[in-house]
């Protein structure tokens, strides 16, 4: 098993908000202010019209 699989395989034994402060501080330790950003292209127009609003009722 590499070394990425059993750091994953770690990650998985988490709770999920254990997971979710690891991965804000890698992150924060490993991305700059500009990697962090999630720029929306054209390709992500489909989501952006009143008929998959009902997605987001799911979260």
């Amino acid at each position: 098993m590499s070394v990425t699989e059993r750091i994953i395989q770690q990650i998985e034994k988490l709770s999920a908000v254990e997971r979710k402060e690891l991965l804000k501080a890698l992150n924060e330790k490993y991305f700059s202010e500009e990697d962090r950003k999630f720029i929306v292209g054209e390709n992500y127009d489909f989501w952006l019209n009143e008929q998959d609003n009902a997605y987001d009722a799911l979260g």
